[in-house]
């Protein structure tokens, strides 16, 4: 299905994963095409259409653009595998690769970039293709550990992560849309599982324990444009430190807001919405067009 605004053309996409999961995108075309294409990775439990504001922006702007449900999330909740059993791993291991490897065939661009906005920062180290990328974004990343928060935040976290999340998503296979703040759409409960046994380890999912294979985010060596936003309680700058800490060889420029600065919040999704054009869009447009 194909639409059109202004100068951009708008087309529903098919992504095929390795494991045979189809994930449903959508990509954005700008006529005035810059030869650069970004895909933007999700936050945990937010549909692609959220990003349409920005990737029109960008497509506008010359840039290609590709948004995508992960498995179990918006479009591409049906598929061969039970919610029960989709992994938060898999999203970067599978989904975003899947995204990063058909940007790079379809979209004809010459430099392709990542975007990652909360876990699509936390998981962009688990696809492969990464290491091929020009550069990457990231706004509000941040590790899920309690630890990063002071209390009393850190009690209902400690509280989410060892009771709520485990015994919600018991004999489900999908966790229920606004039950216990996670999301308003139902996400796969067998990553609300894994993102919760992740989060009881200090280093989240690069602690050893966690028994996933990260030794690929010491190979990231591009640049990275890291957002940070002082009044978003989902990434406190020590939770914000801890994700930007696992990609210890990337050149990472880091823009901390102080938001009393700006006169509104910003928060852990107002970087996305339409009155964060200015300044912050223009200048991640300014740097994606500079590297």
């Amino acid at each position: 299905m194909t639409f059109h605004h202004a100068m951009t053309t708008t087309d529903t996409v098919t992504l095929r994963c390795a494991d045979g999961f189809a994930l449903t995108g959508t990509l954005f075309s700008g006529a005035n095409a810059n030869g650069r294409a970004v895909v933007i990775a999700s936050a945990m439990g937010v549909p692609r259409r959220f990003y349409a504001p920005l990737a029109q922006f960008l497509a506008d702007d010359g840039f290609k653009v590709l948004t995508f449900d992960y498995r179990g999330i918006g479009d591409s909740r049906d598929g061969p595998v039970r919610g029960s059993r989709i992994r938060m791993e898999d999203w970067g291991r599978f989904d975003i690769e899947a995204a990063l490897q058909w940007a790079a065939s379809e979209s004809k661009a010459d430099r392709l970039f990542l975007l990652g906005h909360s876990a699509g920062g936390q998981l962009a180290g688990l696809a492969p293709s990464v290491q091929k990328l020009a550069g990457i974004v990231f706004a509000a990343v941040s590790s899920a550990h309690p630890g990063h928060w002071t209390m009393p935040s850190r009690l209902g976290l400690l509280w989410v992560m060892h009771l709520h999340a485990p015994l919600v998503t018991l004999g489900r296979d999908f966790f229920p849309p606004k039950l216990g703040g996670l999301s308003n759409i139902p996400i796969p409960a067998g990553v609300v599982r894994q993102w919760a046994r992740w989060a009881r380890k200090p280093g989240y999912l690069y602690d050893p324990r966690s028994g996933v294979d990260v030794s690929a985010y010491r190979s990231i060596t591009q640049p990275i444009l890291a957002w940070q936003f002082d009044d978003d309680t989902y990434a406190p700058q020590s939770a914000h430190d801890a994700i930007l800490a696992a990609y210890p060889n990337a050149s990472i420029e880091r823009r901390a807001i102080r938001t009393h600065e700006l006169g509104r919040k910003v928060g852990h999704f107002g970087f996305f919405r339409d009155a964060s054009r200015e300044p912050f869009w223009r200048e991640t447009a300014d740097w994606l067009r500079k590297i």
